[in-house]
């Protein structure tokens, strides 16, 4: 989408908007969707969805992204299949650090 440079938000005003956690019915994946503001730089993603141990279940990091609106199927490598998880999402840039982060709790029933 073509934006006016009006339009754009530097980095201090980046944000994650409607963000979508849809467990798949197999129990080892997650389909993460989620739109960004548009931007003037391109942020850093991080991605982290912990098991109800607090245990990394998966990591995705996307560098300097140049999408508004992405998605994502992660494979999780957690021992756990099904249960509570958390979704954990930072957008960052180098010089000034974390911009967002959010959390957002999911259940995968089996």
């Amino acid at each position: 989408m073509m934006y006016d440079d009006d339009d754009l938000m530097p980095p201090e005003q980046v944000q994650v908007h409607d963000v979508r956690i849809s467990p798949y019915a197999d129990g080892k994946r997650v389909k993460v969707t989620f739109e960004i503001t548009p931007f003037q730089q391109p942020p850093n993603i991080e991605l982290t969805i912990k098991d109800a141990r607090g245990d990394i279940a998966a990591i995705v990091q996307v560098i300097e992204t140049t999408l508004e609106s992405m998605s994502f199927t992660v494979h999780l490598r957690s021992a756990q299949q099904g249960g509570d998880y958390v979704f954990h999402l930072r957008v960052w840039y180098v010089k000034q650090g974390t911009v967002q982060d959010l959390s957002q709790p999911f259940h995968i029933s089996l």
